[in-house]
């Protein structure tokens, strides 16, 4: 019997195009967001940020955090801790970026925030949302030595250790097989 693939929610596509605009590959790294000015049109491309919005030097060193957070998160999901300081580098980005219950819908929505805030705003919203549907421990970071892609885990048993089998995982079992034979 063939399992049927797990379709990522249309919440959390924001909070994996967020945490993949770092690329840490090293044959191709790039950062999307690397100064106001590329915060700025991220948001703007990604999360509808109306124009005349610019983010500042303060949103920018938010939206790095909340990246780093997430991605750490996302790390996480392959069931060990999450490393030193991501929970609490979490718990500190959200609280700059508060939301509330939306009154018969099921929706977060910011409170009181500029227009760049709301939107990173929503990218919390994104993953809290995942959270409580039991969602977000499909959004994974690879383990490969030379990848860090954050990928969603379509599988049916949500069990997908690597980004790609073909390059990551066979990279990983080259590795094991010849430690093995090398002794």
């Amino acid at each position: 019997m063939a399992s049927t693939p797990h379709e990522r929610p249309a919440y959390l596509a924001v909070v994996h195009r967020f945490v993949n605009s770092l690329d840490l590959d090293p044959a191709d790294w790039s950062d999307e967001i690397q100064n106001a000015g590329e915060l700025t049109d991220w948001l703007r491309a990604d999360c509808a940020l109306p124009p005349g919005e610019h983010a500042t030097e303060d949103d920018l060193r938010l939206a790095l955090h909340l990246r780093t957070a997430l991605r750490g998160l996302a790390r996480a999901n392959h069931g060990e801790p999450a490393e030193a300081g991501i929970e609490e580098l979490a718990r500190r980005c959200f609280a700059r970026l508060p939301l509330q219950a939306v009154p018969g819908d099921v929706v977060l929505a910011p409170v009181g925030l500029s227009a760049v805030r709301a939107a990173l705003a929503g990218i919390v919203a994104g993953y809290a949302t995942a959270v409580a549907a039991g969602e977000w421990r499909r959004l994974r970071q690879c383990p490969g030595d030379e990848c860090g892609w954050v990928f969603w885990d379509s599988s049916a048993r949500a069990n997908r250790r690597w980004c790609t089998m073909a390059v990551c995982g066979n990279r990983a079992k080259v590795r094991a097989f010849s430690r093995r034979n090398t002794t």
